[in-house]
């Protein structure tokens, strides 16, 4: 989407395809002739190189099970199951990931590989990422990181207190209601429509997502029980009062 002031034209431009490039270039010439259009044949628009599995003893993966630290918010689990072979990233669904050596892997949901390196005793160390155009090595870990998400970090609280938070909040919106439930000692929220997302514990008053950078505060009366709750994402805050 662009807008010339000058000339007092907008463009908008739309595509049902991704590529390393985008629409940019289309976007530029429409709002000024001269600016050139990357030709059909150019590299950058090649399809994606067609790779081919192989097949390989599936013990033979169990040396790279395990996860990988990618930032301090998100790891790669790596793990078997059967004749399966899967990778996760944090806060991602688990997809299958294929040999396409005794190393090498690649992922058919998108384009991007996997190199695990290895030691002298043939243990893996790390695992390198191969995804438009960029290497990025992943060590190892061992045992529990101290995980963060988003800067956040997940903390023990008495599962008694959540009990105090479950009900309804009315957001500013008329048709958004917060539904907060308490689930076996794991609290969640609904903003409708969306579907219930588990929350997780900070402080006892405040609670972080794990998928996203979100957060939120439950405000509370002089006997413990929640009154509203303020939800912080992308930089703003939004109080919603409790209305049950």
């Amino acid at each position: 989407m662009g807008y010339d002031p000058k000339t007092r034209v907008g463009v908008v431009v739309l595509s049902n395809t991704a590529t390393t490039l985008g629409v940019d270039d289309i976007g530029r010439h429409l709002l000024d002739k001269s600016a050139p259009v990357v030709p059909p044949d150019s590299p950058i628009f090649q399809p994606t190189k067609e790779r081919k599995g192989t097949t390989i003893e599936p013990k033979q993966f169990d040396v790279y099970v395990g996860r990988y630290q990618a930032t301090p918010e998100v790891l790669l689990t790596v793990s078997r199951d059967g004749m399966d072979f899967y990778a996760q990233l944090t806060g991602q669904q688990r997809v299958p990931v294929f040999p396409e050596s005794e190393r090498d892997f690649f992922f058919k949901v998108v384009d991007a590989q996997l190199t695990f390196q290895v030691d002298a005793q043939g243990r893996a160390t790390a695992v390198v990422l191969h995804q438009l155009g960029r290497d990025q090595r992943l060590p190892k870990i061992e045992g529990e990181p101290e995980q963060a998400w988003f800067g956040h970090k997940q903390n023990p609280i008495d599962p008694k207190i959540l009990d105090a938070y479950v009900g309804k909040y009315h957001q500013l919106n008329p048709d958004s209601i917060i539904t907060v439930t308490n689930e076996n000692g794991h609290l969640f929220m609904e903003v409708s429509p969306a579907p219930k997302i588990e929350v997780f514990p900070e402080t006892a008053r405040n609670f972080f997502l794990k998928v996203a950078d979100a957060q939120s505060t439950f405000e509370v009366d002089a006997q413990g029980r929640a009154t509203a709750v303020v939800l912080h994402s992308n930089g703003k805050d939004q109080r919603a009062p409790r209305i049950d």
